[in-house]
């Protein structure tokens, strides 16, 4: 089977750069890149040639033009030559079957007109092994009606050097920045995650923010969580007596009333330390005495003090005893879970069924069940009266790909003793763990590698 490529039917100008893509029934592949030049003053026969064996027929022929228009042919004899017109063929989004969507993409309606703004910080040029930027996961956002007009409103946390902004939905369902002189005066701060609920006991929404982003030294002033409370009528005014003072970098904040005294507690985990990654900071366990909280970590949650870079964490009845229980999850860690027992929250070991690449059912220890855990809900989702957990781990779209008996690992120390401490990522390539940084890579974070030389065979 062979192929020549033209600009339109009668023209003689080629069209280099065609690609050609035969399936035949069996979905065996081939597929060829036309460019007839090969080096210096050097070409082939101006046509794109294809060996097909004995079939007589190929189920089907997918060609590609360098406009990324393309023409798909069916059920095509063999043994001939096919001439094809780049005029003739069209894009892919024509041809695609549009699928049905519960979803509707809104954003060109112009209902929330929002800008996220990052400061500078490069975090890579204090600790160039790192998977990701530590100081840049927002912008984190919480909603409520804060205003008592039945409308749910938008608090939008900003970056370093920028404000936190909330934006009050209007009867159109568009969105309007209501400017609030305390988010200004904080803007110094990172926010990081947000949740609004009744701090105060007055029955309005009132606003936790946690402080936290790594671009700051370790136990810095500007990692100070805030508590902003509400009038009623959606003007904030922070509470600077209301929290303890501390200086974790933090990630997540949930409410909940663990001592079960009506008014509502706060859980806020903690993330990495600044310029040690993976090392987690401190999380907390805040009681709520009329309005003031108290660092309670140490007195009711020592399990707690320390558990990962936690990233998320739910209050709900998970394992059916009829009390709600915490559960955290986060980065390099297990999905775990805490009951509150004998005046403790201390965790609740649990199990967890899995399919594994050998498709088969197998009950394991979530504690064996680690991950990049970004976000968590607990739904009922099967309608059987029992909380599940829907789990976002990182996405398919990365270099490191690892599954429950091929992990990603990460092994960190300070290796060459400098002061810096030095995280090595590795991820299995045909059963065997490989770092996932080249060599320069890794003189960069310890340059004493750089003396090491391996003797050639």
């Amino acid at each position: 089977m062979r192929f020549r490529f033209y600009k339109n039917p009668g023209s003689n100008n080629e069209v280099f750069g065609a690609t050609v893509k035969l399936t035949n029934t069996k979905g065996e592949i081939q597929y060829q890149h036309y460019h007839p030049q090969r080096g210096f003053l050097s070409g082939m026969e101006h046509v794109l040639h294809f060996g097909t064996g004995r079939e007589t027929s190929i189920a089907k022929v997918e060609i590609m033009f360098p406009n990324q228009k393309i023409i798909e042919l069916s059920n095509v004899s063999t043994n001939r030559e096919i001439t094809l017109y780049e005029s003739n063929a069209i894009s892919k989004s024509s041809m695609a079957v549009k699928p049905k969507t519960i979803f509707k993409d809104i954003s060109g309606a112009g209902k929330l007109r929002y800008t996220q703004k990052e400061n500078d910080f490069i975090d890579f040029k204090r600790e160039p092994l790192i998977p990701y930027k530590c100081s840049r996961k927002g912008p984190y956002y919480s909603r409520a009606d804060v205003n008592g007009d039945g409308r749910e409103d938008l608090f939008i946390g900003g970056a370093a050097g920028y404000e936190g902004k909330l934006m009050l939905q209007q009867t159109t369902g568009s969105f309007t920045e209501l400017k609030q002189a305390a988010f200004v005066s904080d803007k110094s701060f990172e926010d990081m995650g947000a949740l609004f609920f009744d701090a105060d006991g007055d029955k309005d929404m009132d606003l936790y923010v946690v402080s936290g982003g790594a671009e700051f030294a370790a136990g810095s002033k500007l990692y100070q969580d805030r508590l902003y409370i509400n009038n009623g009528k959606g003007i904030f005014t922070r509470s600077v007596k209301a929290l303890p003072t501390e200086g974790y970098n933090g990630s997540s904040v949930t409410a909940f009333d663990f001592d079960e005294d009506g008014d509502m507690d706060v859980f806020v985990g903690g993330h990495v330390v600044p310029g040690t990654f993976p090392k987690p900071d401190r999380s907390m366990l805040l009681q709520n005495n009329k309005g003031v909280f108290t660092d309670v970590t140490g007195l009711y949650a020592k399990a707690l003090l320390n558990p990962g870079i936690v990233n998320q964490a739910v209050w709900a009845d998970m394992d059916g005893d009829g009390k709600n229980e915490l559960t955290i999850s986060g980065e390099w860690m297990p999905v775990e879970m805490y009951g509150f027992q004998n005046g403790q929250l201390s965790k609740k070991p649990q199990s967890v069924h899995i399919t594994g690449p050998s498709k088969k059912d197998t009950l394991i220890s979530m504690d064996a069940f680690s991950g990049w855990w970004y976000n968590m809900k607990a739904e009922d989702l099967d309608g059987d009266g029992r909380m599940d957990l829907i789990l976002a781990n990182r996405g398919l779209n990365s270099t490191i790909h690892g599954n429950i008996n091929e992990p990603c690992t990460i092994y960190a120390k300070d290796f060459d003793n400098n002061g810096s401490y030095d995280a090595v990522l590795g991820y299995y390539i045909h059963g065997k763990c490989y770092p996932l940084y080249s060599r320069d890579q890794l003189i960069d974070q310890v340059p004493s590698m750089r003396k090491k030389v391996c003797a050639l065979p």
